[in-house]
């Protein structure tokens, strides 16, 4: 295998994701497909970077379009909790998780784990992007 074979194998997945959100309705069955599609590539080439990014690809599928929350919230939590993830991808991770606790309605974590990421990445735009968050986060609450 090259450098660039495992960017490249998880880019045809992602574009083959692309493809499934982009019909309308979309097919259930499909994503179910792709997310077997990460799982199989997360199993292949478990430790390296790639297989992160595919596990955190396949919990959002969960979360976005098959309704199963809790199951992206356990995905994404494995994610966060990892010693071995990169401290970019722990970021969008908690980033993601945030988004989802919105959806069930526990602003308080959501809360919590964006300013996580606005202190871990403050001078980069996940940093930024986790305070816009957090301050919407607060705006919703008032409201």
């Amino acid at each position: 295998r090259t450098e660039n074979s495992l960017p490249a194998e998880l880019g045809i997945i992602k574009a083959r994701e692309a493809k499934v959100k982009k019909s309308f309705p979309v097919n259930h069955d499909s994503v179910r497909y792709l997310i077997g599609e990460y799982r199989h590539f997360k199993n292949r080439n478990f430790g390296n970077p790639n297989s992160d990014e595919a596990d955190l690809s396949a919990s959002m599928l969960h979360a976005y379009y098959l309704d199963e929350l809790d199951s992206a919230i356990a995905d994404l939590s494995n994610l966060v909790s990892s010693t071995k993830v990169s401290p970019q991808l722990k970021a969008q991770a908690k980033i993601n998780l945030g988004d989802i606790y919105l959806l069930k309605g526990e602003p308080w974590e959501s809360t919590l784990l964006y300013s996580q990421v606005e202190k871990s990445q403050h001078e980069s735009p996940l940093g930024y992007e986790a305070k816009l968050r957090m301050m919407c986060t607060g705006l919703m609450q008032i409201c």
